[in-house]
């Protein structure tokens, strides 16, 4: 990166993308679970543990990676 200004740009657009994209998925599976006949809150609840699990299990990858990258010189990963 060139310049710090140019960066945080790039951080604050794709953040801006994420959250629109996050919340089309978020409607989007709440409009099918109530579809297919789930009620109450339950339609909300399953999309926040669908994209949670995602979000969760990206997480996980990259703390593994890291963790690799650190004990490199003691243990194979």
């Amino acid at each position: 990166m060139h310049r710090r200004s140019l960066g945080v740009i790039r951080v604050v657009a794709a953040s801006a993308v994420a959250a629109i994209a996050a919340w089309i998925s978020y409607r989007h599976m709440v409009v099918v679970a109530a579809r297919y006949g789930e009620t109450g809150t339950l339609p909300y609840l399953l999309s926040l543990s669908v994209d949670g699990l995602i979000v969760a299990s990206v997480s996980l990858v990259e703390l593994a990676a890291r963790r690799c990258k650190l004990n490199a010189n003691r243990t194979p990963c």
